[in-house]
């Protein structure tokens, strides 16, 4: 019991300085993938995701210090072009009301290339196109190409159902930090400058919607030809926290995979 609460206080003197945070106390998984430099494939603690969009060749690859996954355009098509998609969720971590961050250090945009966010309560990951839950996402291509912010509902009738959008311009080769806080029916999805999370907003949607209660957490991207024939982001700096009482909302994360999952790491500048 003395380890684990060490644990935890040693991750909540990392939680980044947001003043939303404060419903949130409880780190319960942190990971810039340092320990993963020189390994090739998909980080320890993490879990592929493949299936939706029925493309392949994807990539998962953190033996930089850093996630990066690709996908090319040559799966599901309605008519108008091929979907590409690739994802990522933390293995065992089941979420219901918490708060999901991710930087994005490299990414496509703005223009005509593919979406890339991050996802929370995300559930029939092993289904084409049957993928569900909440996502904050970055269109690169959205608003005339000039790119915008959407709060998506995932799942049908629509597959993307968008809770919500904001016209939003990202700087290319600058990083930014998504949050994304589920708390019962409330969804707040954000874009920060990166390392300014709390105090530097670059953009925000709200919604209420209470189609889905729990689920995984993670990184999406998805693309479709001709916008894009492969999309290709960079993530790091993950953190997921929940609030008290913090285990209590540990829903399928064992004690093993809880400790295994923890590996924190002060933040590179």
């Amino acid at each position: 019991g003395m380890a684990i609460c060490a644990v935890l206080l040693s991750l909540a003197a990392q939680t980044p300085a947001n003043a939303s945070l404060a419903q949130y106390p409880n780190v319960v998984y942190a990971d810039n993938f340092s320990s993963d430099i020189g390994i090739p494939g998909v980080p320890a603690g993490w879990t592929p995701v493949s299936i939706f969009a029925l493309s392949t060749g994807q990539t998962w690859d953190a033996s930089t210090g850093a996630y990066r996954m690709t996908a090319p355009a040559n799966g599901f098509s309605p008519g108008t072009g091929k979907y590409g998609f690739v994802g990522s969720v933390v293995t065992g971590l089941t979420l219901g009301d918490g708060y999901v961050q991710s930087d994005v250090v490299t990414w496509q945009g703005p223009g005509a290339f593919g979406a890339f966010g991050v996802g929370s309560r995300l559930g029939n990951l092993g289904t084409p196109l049957g993928l569900t839950g909440y996502a904050i996402v970055y269109e690169p291509y959205g608003h005339s190409l000039a790119g915008d912010l959407r709060l998506e509902n995932l799942g049908p009738p629509g597959t993307f159902n968008s809770l919500g959008a904001l016209n939003v311009t990202l700087i290319p080769g600058n990083q930014y930090t998504f949050t994304l806080e589920t708390t019962g029916s409330s969804i707040v999805g954000s874009l920060w400058n990166v390392g300014q999370v709390g105090t530097s907003l670059v953009g925000q949607i709200s919604a209420t919607d209470s189609t889905y209660a729990s689920g995984s957490v993670g990184m999406i991207e998805v693309t479709q030809a001709p916008i894009n024939p492969l999309v290709d982001t960079t993530w790091d700096n993950v953190l997921v926290a929940v609030p008290e009482p913090g285990t209590g909302l540990l829903l399928g994360l064992g004690l093993a995979g809880f400790l295994a999952g923890r590996r924190v790491f002060p933040k590179r500048s």
